[in-house]
């Protein structure tokens, strides 16, 4: 049993150095900008931009969801 626990124990520090080398502060922050970004009427007027975009804010969306997930405190 004790095992156990030292192995969980060193499991939730490699989680907690995971979240930290992942800056969810700073991908929140991005997040909100493409957002807001996307929001503008004039978006999709671009299509290679706004699909650039719209891929970024996907990719900062599905690390930030997976983080609040894992319990990182953003």
């Amino acid at each position: 049993m004790q095992e156990i626990k030292e192995r969980l124990a060193l499991l939730d520090d490699e989680v907690k150095k995971s979240i930290s080398y992942l800056d969810l502060p700073a991908k929140k922050l991005k997040l909100k900008e493409l957002e807001a970004e996307m929001s503008d009427p004039d978006f999709w007027s671009n299509q290679e931009k706004a699909q650039k975009t719209a891929r970024e804010a996907g990719l900062m969306r599905t690390i930030f969801d997976e983080g609040e997930k894992r319990g990182a405190a953003v």
